[in-house]
């Protein structure tokens, strides 16, 4: 679904169904981020700029794409919504780059 290094990916809200968020180690192995399940948001940080990790679906899934432009409209629409999303991102990136 997302694969490091690329970027301007369209974000989805996953839908139904599992999947894992991973980090690629130098010694070929995956670091396991964090799980995914409905109701997640996948991808919103490669909206801006490129993926820094994996997400690859573990059992048959169903995810909505939302286009950027279409996102961005809708964070202009209703700044409290971006800052909701945005805050968790960035949480979600500071728990990351512990690992």
């Amino acid at each position: 679904m997302i694969f490091e290094g690329r970027a301007k990916r369209p974000v989805h809200i996953f839908c139904d169904g599992w999947a894992s968020s991973y980090k690629l180690l130098p010694n070929g192995t995956r670091q396991i981020l964090d799980f995914r399940i409905a109701g997640d948001f996948i991808g919103p940080s490669s909206v801006f700029r490129t993926a820094d990790h994996n997400i690859e679906p573990l059992t048959d899934v169903a995810a909505a794409e939302i286009v950027a432009s279409d996102l961005t409209d809708c964070f202009t629409r209703s700044p409290q919504l971006a800052i909701a999303v945005l805050w968790a991102a960035a949480r979600a990136q500071r728990w990351w780059s512990n690992i």
